[in-house]
């Protein structure tokens, strides 16, 4: 017998995949109809429908879209919550600085500084046992957490000092202490608090031979939360007026999602956009169609944004990056882990020339699966 499908939505292309999109991500699946194959975008209204089992919930999530979609203008004021994980060195102190220059367009934003300590006991005792410490392991224990927390009382001073003088009072500055492996407890946290963005610092690049350490590459690559990677030596621009943002595509459904989200994080800038595209023999006509639909979602969505679209023909992605880089002025890269294999070789730069890395390009790491 054949299954019932029933319409929950009926949306513009780029919205319909956006719903699809969200959908999946709860493990419903959906149907697409009205659908020009030629020329998704021009499509008058594609239905989007579910089976009768998921009706209900397909509504809510429907109807949550359009409520989070009709506030973007409102995203201007509304405040942030931002994750940063410090171990008190140059690159944590110059991520939490990219944190300000974030928050201080979003009046009232929170801003959590998270130190995760390690302590004798983690990782060495089976969970179905207990244990008794000595003395001296105790003493230790004691002995790093102390340092922990002094270490974190003078860092929070002279954060809390760059605020005043950046004239921040609207910003809540907190901070936390946890025992435990740095990724998994980060992970563990991010669930708990829900940041809309958790920013990273990163290590210089040059002659460094890792931009990351395996905590950090962890957390970037599992977390269900927007990261922001930032190269110890990466200067955030308080002063600047408009800032430049290239978002890298694939032409994967999941690019309507996260450019929503990317254009909802930074609705406090004036942004230009550079969306670029680069594979093997790819100037051709399917490629230029894709990317003129990409863009119409661009212009139809946010009217205001300046949108630059370019498909680049090289078969190496990382070496179309990079010499697109190396001609345009850019302030952010902005990327989704559907493209694994590009993700991963950008943070291992010992498999590239490293001319990202040596120009201290911060990029900003978006999830297919994130949670809404």
């Amino acid at each position: 017998m054949e299954t019932k499908l029933y319409t929950i939505a009926v949306e513009p292309y780029s919205r319909a995949i956006i719903l699809k999109t969200l959908l999946e991500e709860v493990e419903i699946s959906s149907v697409l109809m009205n659908v020009n194959t030629i020329q998704p975008d021009a499509s008058g209204g594609v239905k989007v429908k579910v089976t009768e089992d998921n009706l209900e919930e397909a509504m809510k999530i429907a109807s949550r879209m359009k409520l989070d979609l009709g506030k973007e203008e409102e995203s201007l004021q509304m405040p942030l919550k931002i994750l940063v994980p410090v171990d008190f060195s140059d690159y944590s102190r110059n991520a939490v600085r990219y944190a300000l220059g974030i928050a201080k367009n979003y009046p009232g934003s929170k801003l959590l500084l998270i130190h995760i300590y390690y302590t004798p006991e983690i990782g060495t005792i089976p969970y179905s046992e207990s244990y008794i410490f000595s003395d001296p392991v105790s003493e230790q224990i004691t002995e790093i957490k102390e340092v922990a927390i002094s270490q974190m009382k003078n860092f929070k001073e002279s954060i809390s000092k760059e605020l005043d003088k950046l004239g921040l009072k609207d910003i809540d500055l907190e901070t936390l202490i946890i025992p435990g492996l740095p990724s998994d407890t980060i992970l563990n946290y991010s669930e708990d608090f829900q940041p809309d963005l958790l920013v990273i610092g990163a290590r210089g690049a040059g002659l460094r031979s890792e931009f990351m350490g395996g905590s950090s590459i962890r957390v970037v690559m599992k977390s269900n939360y927007p990261v922001l990677v930032v190269p110890e030596d990466s200067e955030f621009n308080y002063d600047k007026k408009e800032y430049n943002v290239l978002y890298a595509t694939n032409y994967d459904e999941s690019d309507f999602l996260a450019i929503t989200r990317l254009m909802k994080l930074l609705a406090g800038f004036r942004i230009r956009i550079y969306c670029i595209h680069v594979g093997s023999g790819e100037i051709g006509k399917w490629a230029k169609l894709k990317m003129d639909g990409l863009k119409r979602y661009f212009v139809d969505s946010y009217p205001k944004v300046k949108i630059y679209c370019s498909v680049i023909d090289n078969e190496n992605v990382l070496e179309g990056l990079e010499e697109y880089l190396t001609t345009h002025d850019v302030d952010l890269l902005s990327l989704t882990t559907h493209r694994r294999n590009l993700l991963t070789n950008l943070i291992h730069p010992s498999l590239t020339k490293k001319i990202i890395f040596q120009s201290n390009l911060p990029m900003l790491v978006f999830h297919t699966d994130m949670n809404v």
